[in-house]
């Protein structure tokens, strides 16, 4: 076998492999098109907030109802109407097409950058006298089917049934905020697309926090420059609407009610047990104390993808308002448990593997709808936000991961590492 896989010219290898593992990918999204339903409603109203801020209408105002007569309101920052404008340019349909197509990938992509990733370094398979990886094309098949059976199982749980079934946001925003986080180092533009995500929807600001950790001031600036110039094009666009939308809307005092059982955050739960309200920003502060000790513990073993991880979890459980179509982070945290799991012992692994599952199970057969009265079940995904963190921490404290980009190394192809120019 070792003869016929190396008689196979060494620019042929990563092709194929390549090429199948597209075909495989497009075989998932005709299936996925095929047996979801769409009926987009959130879609509608990126449309109408789009529509009324071009046409000089009230952003923050009563929107019209959607094709089945729902009414709600538009939340987002005003750059945000404006990046939905190219909706407008085709009908409905098309968009939710485009908008599940693409958030489907970006979840892929983004479970490449991390599990993928990890498991294309090598560092989970066996090398051979010389140090080199056994064989690149078997390295980089593994980890293309690590990759498509975690996106599989990810398009099956339920934030991101939900998301794609409303023609939600929540996958380009991760996909956005997975490349500028996860791609390479040393890119001088990096940090540009976590702002222009954040001025789509704030919460993906949080991950600013993960270039400061890394003391990566840069991309920090770039960020920020990015949020800046963004909001700058929205206010020159609609100045009363900008005003409006940092002074009044951005406070959230329209979430009528932050006790609904969809609201999987630490605010949600507190409201649910009638706690008094200085317990939630003391809550809230531990635990990002707690996601800081994670990451820098993450970043101090060489492991980025825990890391962000980490980032994305914290912030679920801190932000006011976390629905559960928000927590499509779960897909790539779970995946790259199981993953890392695998390098531990026989019965540790099998002790987190369970856990893993049992994370599997939360985020799938999303419990809290059903059982409503049992309150660890209503409290689930909130719960799970938790044991995540735990387990990332327990994940990091192995030895450093030589995983590939991580100094600013670019992953070629051949699974090598490259100098990123």
């Amino acid at each position: 076998m070792g003869r016929v896989l190396r008689e196979i010219p060494a620019a042929d290898a990563p092709r194929r492999t390549l090429a199948w593992l597209v075909v495989a990918e497009v075989a998932m999204l005709a299936v996925l098109l095929v047996w979801k339903r769409l009926d987009g409603l959130d879609l509608e109203i990126y449309r109408l907030g789009a529509q009324a801020f071009l046409g000089g209408g009230d952003l923050y105002g009563p929107l019209p109802p959607t094709t089945d007569g729902t009414m709600l309101p538009f939340l987002y920052p005003p750059f945000a109407a404006v990046a939905f404008a190219p909706l407008l340019a085709v009908p409905v349909e098309v968009g939710l097409v485009a908008v599940t197509v693409v958030g489907a990938v970006g979840l892929g992509a983004v479970l490449a950058l991390s599990a993928g990733r990890i498991v294309m370094s090598g560092a989970l398979l066996t090398k051979s006298a010389s140090n080199e990886p056994l064989m690149t094309r078997g390295g980089l098949a593994v980890a293309g089917v690590v990759t498509l059976v975690a996106q599989a199982l990810a398009l099956l749980s339920e934030p991101v049934r939900a998301t794609l079934g409303f023609g939600q946001v929540n996958l380009l925003l991760m996909l956005l905020a997975g490349v500028d986080t996860l791609a390479t180092e040393r890119h001088r533009m990096r940090g540009v697309l976590v702002g222009v995500a954040a001025a789509v929807k704030l919460t993906p600001a949080v991950f600013v926090l993960f270039f400061l950790l890394r003391r990566d001031f840069r991309a920090t600036a770039n960020a920020v420059a990015a949020f800046v110039v963004c909001g700058a094009v929205a206010w020159v666009l609609s100045p009363e609407t900008s005003a409006r939308y940092w002074t009044d809307i951005v406070t959230g005092h329209r979430i009528d009610d932050p006790g609904y059982i969809a609201n999987q955050s630490l605010r949600g739960l507190l409201a649910r047990l009638d706690q008094p309200a200085w317990v939630w920003p003391l809550a809230c502060a531990l635990v990002l104390a707690g996601t800081v000790l994670v990451m820098r513990r993450a970043l101090a073993a060489r492991q980025p993808a825990l890391a962000v991880l980490a980032c994305a979890v914290g912030a679920l459980l801190v932000s006011p308002l976390s629905w559960t179509h928000h927590w499509v982070w779960s897909g790539p945290a779970v995946a790259v448990v199981c993953v890392l799991t695998l390098r531990k012992g026989r019965a540790r692994a099998a002790v987190l593997l369970g856990l893993a599952a049992v994370l599997a199970w939360v985020f799938v057969a999303s419990p809290l709808w059903d059982h409503r009265d049992v309150w660890p079940l209503r409290e689930s995904y909130v719960l799970a936000g938790g044991l995540l963190l735990v387990l990332f921490w327990l994940l990091a404290l192995d030895d450093p991961l030589d995983a590939p980009g991580e100094r600013g190394d670019v992953v070629g192809l051949d699974g090598r590492e490259h100098p990123d120019p």
